[in-house]
């Protein structure tokens, strides 16, 4: 009885899980694969997935970037905001590291605009 639930709970666990990748990758597909491929492969491969003339704005920190967040924008349904963050080495401590606005057709990526670059802030502290 006692693996029953456990085999139940972990079930009920991870569908919720697989469930929302599955529709983020189909609902914005654009999205999806622009930064997906920025996560795997970096910003020349991310190009692939946005629209001409459109510039990913520059990460100058070597640091790792580890995940992606994204929130939806106010009332706009082609807008997320994406929050990145980088590898710290530190347990749960994440330092963000930049904050886009990105809008998107299901296509490709139309614009980005950056809210907030976390790259290197000590240097910047410093100049």
């Amino acid at each position: 009885m006692k693996q029953l639930v456990c085999i139940t709970l972990i079930i009920g666990l991870l569908l919720p899980i697989a469930h929302s990748t599955y529709a983020y990758s189909d609902t914005n597909p654009a999205l999806y694969n622009f930064y997906d491929s920025y996560m795997r492969k970096g910003p020349k491969e991310a190009e692939h997935y946005i629209a001409k003339g459109v510039k990913i704005p520059k990460v100058t920190e070597k640091t790792r970037i580890v995940r992606f967040q994204g929130l939806p924008a106010a009332h706009k349904k082609d807008t997320r905001i994406m929050i990145a963050y980088f590898e710290d080495g530190k347990i749960d401590i994440d330092r963000i590291a930049f904050i886009w606005r990105v809008t998107f057709n299901k296509k490709e990526v139309t614009h980005i605009e950056e809210l907030y670059n976390g790259s290197e802030p000590n240097v910047k502290k410093e100049k």
